[in-house]
């Protein structure tokens, strides 16, 4: 029996272990194939057609950053002559930057934080009334919101 039979031959084996065998017997020989062969074995269990599979939809950022521990509010909303940002970070050495927008998209400024937990003040008593958004971006999430300046 040449090399290439006796490959054969055990490869053979170890598909009829893997499809039929006992449950260790047919996990090691499923390790086996997937090792040395390449292949790869998934039991896709049978679903009743009873039976309502619910689809998924995906995360959005804000919510995927609330799960991180990611949390940012801005006080009084609305605000007249300042606003405070209170936040919790993820991380009790991440850095972040909340990044202040009008509604037209112009960059307004920018207030650094650090910290698992803080406050920033935001002087507002020189911007024109109106809505104001902010993010927050730290360590690759995002939180927003909007605030409304009103004089």
């Amino acid at each position: 029996m040449n090399v290439s039979s006796k490959y054969n031959n055990m490869k053979e084996a170890n598909i009829a272990l893997a499809e039929n065998g006992m449950t260790q017997a047919s996990s090691q020989a499923k390790a086996i194939l997937e090792y040395a062969y390449g292949e790869h074995y998934f039991e896709c269990p049978d679903v009743p057609e009873s039976v309502v599979l619910k689809s998924t939809q995906p995360i959005s950022a804000d919510k995927l950053a609330e799960a991180m521990g990611l949390q940012l509010k801005a006080e009084p909303n609305p605000a007249t002559d300042w606003a405070v940002f209170n936040y919790t970070l993820a991380d009790s050495n991440a850095e972040g930057v909340i990044k202040i927008m009008d509604s037209k998209g112009s960059f307004i400024t920018s207030l650094s934080i650090s910290g698992m937990q803080g406050q920033k003040v935001w002087d507002t008593r020189k911007l024109t009334a109106g809505v104001y958004f902010y993010t927050l971006n730290v360590s690759g999430f995002n939180k927003t919101g909007k605030i409304i300046i009103s004089k």
